[in-house]
């Protein structure tokens, strides 16, 4: 999976960047709400930066992220702090949000695994699940490539 992950890492990153330019000040996650609210997204739940410590973080930031990629464009016109903070690259483009919606696509499998396996212990049978969708996932890498533009859920 890491190295799936690997090849598109600059969108990914690109995304990650965004989030945390949104959360880190007051003053930005306001205009980022603002754009939100411009673009009529709810801002109900808002942005998670993913954190190396649990291994669903990163589908949680994509699919939180992926909710405001309207709000994101926004920002991106109407706030020119938000371009410079990105150095010597982007913001995510369409392609990096296309590139994220089919990561997340693979990384529902995972989750959905890992919300099972941290619930409850396994049962006999939980555990039988638990290696079909591990030969599952392990046949849909191996058929893709790694290729995550073309991977479908």
């Amino acid at each position: 999976m890491k190295s799936g992950l690997e090849e598109h890492n600059d969108s990914v990153e690109r995304i990650r960047t965004a989030v945390k330019f949104v959360r880190s000040s007051p003053s930005r996650l306001k205009i980022f709400k603002k754009c939100a609210e411009l673009e009529k997204i709810s801002t109900r739940s808002l942005l998670s930066l993913d954190l190396e410590t649990r291994s669903n973080a990163t589908y949680l930031m994509l699919e939180n992220a992926e909710k405001f990629e309207k709000a994101f464009a926004r920002l991106d016109k109407v706030h020119r702090p938000f371009r410079a903070y990105f150095a010597n690259n982007d913001p995510p483009t369409a392609d990096d949000w296309q590139t994220a919606r089919h990561i997340l696509c693979f990384l529902k499998l995972f989750e959905k695994s890992w919300l099972r396996t941290s619930q409850s212990k396994l049962s006999e049978r939980g555990a039988a699940e638990e290696v079909q969708a591990y030969e599952e996932i392990r046949e849909g890498i191996d058929s893709q490539h790694h290729d995550f533009t073309t991977f479908e859920a």
